[in-house]
């Protein structure tokens, strides 16, 4: 009998899913995992997905793997290569699912708690064994969330706990706690557990002149809490930089100031109408939601169809359109903070171009946006706007976040990005070997679908949610 009795291959734009259906009644892993890893290495389950997913795809670019037994789904197990400066780690991140309550309002749709939710249609129904999208005022869902528990790393020449914890931004201690160690001592080969989230350091009283850095900490958010500001912040403990790690001590100045809060300003909320559109010669679903401005994805849950579903010349399809009202803004230096799940995404749709400002420095370049999901993967128009980006990131490309305005069509947009190029490339004759990250308001990363911190941060400035 096999572990894994069947898979599903699922794709959105340039991200692929795999699901796999497990047979909860064995354990033997030879049969299915034969040609790819030798059960008898003492392969961890991780490990053995691994081999099963480079096995059966080996030219997909594979992100996520949901685990199902029957129709739930059990785990999830994100892959990704992370690269910290001129050092690449592939690891793979394990998920548990787990649960929160809603209750159904008027006007919801599953569609609707989805994205509210950062979910899928198909989840939610798998986790309430729902057969149809019909809802009821005041029923109450299970929607799934995924919490990260660890990441999987193999040690390599030249590793010591030291270097992964600074490379993972963990502590040395948690990983000793996760993995049972009781030294420091590490072998080539071994396979680490590496903490996605530490455990809350717990924060002293406002008169405390000292504070241990957590996980997900920033300047701009110590600041915040204690009523002080990241210039003083940075002057109290001679940091020349922003960067941080957890478990350092910082000093925190007593004495008050305005705690940054969000401007007070309103604005309509967007909605969603939508149009028919009759399939002619050509039609896919890829080509019409590039065509309409929305995701594949939101294309196919509002029509009911699956990604193997074939269009017919002389069908009619709903097209979702988005209104996006403009939000006011503290000043004319700012962009909007658009929500990029419910407005920045239909603002700035795939194949859309747009001028970039940088916040700082007032430099401006054109880009265009070729692909992504989770957040908006872009590229340089020019040759020319590659040299711009690099010199405004002091002569050559990084991961270091920066706070932009992006302007589509006249509107301003407050965002977050890094220049370093990596992975697949549109635009070919522009001197920039890839696509960069932009991120939005509520944005996450594509390797694990989480909030980043630091662009957060950036967006904020760009948006004028920042210390005053």
């Amino acid at each position: 009998m096999a572990l894994i009795l069947r898979h599903e291959l699922l794709c959105e734009q340039s991200d692929c899913t795999v699901i796999l259906h497990i047979d909860p009644q064995t354990s033997e892993f030879s049969k299915e995992f034969d040609g790819c890893c030798n059960p008898m290495e003492n392969k961890t389950f991780i490990e053995l997905i691994q081999c099963y997913v480079k096995a059966n795809f080996p030219e997909i670019n594979i992100t996520l793997v949901k685990i199902m037994i029957g129709s739930v789904v059990v785990a999830t197990v994100s892959f990704s290569g992370i690269t910290t400066g001129d050092h690449t780690v592939y690891a793979s991140t394990y998920y548990q699912t787990a649960y929160t309550s809603y209750s159904v309002a008027a006007g919801d749709s599953l569609w609707v708690i989805a994205t509210k939710f950062k979910t899928t249609i198909n989840d939610i129904k798998a986790a309430n064994n729902l057969t149809s999208d019909m809802l009821m005022v005041g029923q109450v869902l299970k929607i799934p969330q995924q919490s990260a528990t660890y990441t999987t790393y193999k040690v390599t020449a030249g590793d010591s706990l030291y270097i992964i914890s600074r490379r993972f931004n963990v502590s040395i201690s948690a990983l000793k706690s996760l993995n049972g160690l009781t030294t420091e001592t590490i072998n080539i080969g071994q396979i680490l557990k590496i903490p996605t989230s530490a455990p809350t350091t717990a924060a002293p009283s406002p008169s405390s002149s000292n504070y241990t850095v957590a996980s997900g900490d920033t300047l701009w958010k110590i600041a915040s809490k204690y009523n002080t500001t990241v210039a003083n912040l940075k002057a109290a403990n001679n940091l020349s930089t922003d960067m941080l790690y957890i478990g350092q001590v910082l000093k925190v100045p007593t004495g008050t100031v305005q705690t940054p809060t969000a401007p007070n300003l309103t604005s309509q909320a967007p909605s969603v109408s939508y149009i028919t559109h009759k399939v002619v010669a050509g039609d896919n679903p890829w080509n019409l939601s590039i065509k309409y401005g929305i995701p594949m994805a939101e294309l196919l849950n509002v029509n009911g169809f699956t990604q193997s579903t074939q269009l017919n010349i002389g069908q009619e399809i709903k097209i979702p359109v988005h209104n996006i009202p403009v939000k006011p803004t503290p000043g004319p230096e700012y962009g909007e903070r658009l929500d990029w799940w419910l407005e920045a995404q239909y603002v700035f749709p795939i194949n859309k171009t747009a001028k970039v400002t940088d916040f700082s420095t007032g430099l401006t370049f054109y880009i265009k946006r070729t692909t992504g999901a989770f957040h908006a993967d872009c590229e340089p128009l020019t040759s020319t706007d590659s040299a711009v980006m690099k010199q405004i990131w002091g002569g050559a490309y990084a991961w270091t976040t920066r706070a932009v305005i992006v302007e589509v069509d006249g509107r301003k947009i407050a965002a977050s990005m890094s220049s370093m190029p990596h992975d697949i490339e549109y635009i070919a004759s522009n001197d920039f070997n890839g696509h960069f990250d932009l991120h939005f308001f509520n944005s996450t990363r594509h390797r694990d679908n989480l909030i980043d911190p630091y662009h957060q941060t950036q967006i904020n400035i760009a948006a004028g949610y920042t210390q005053k």
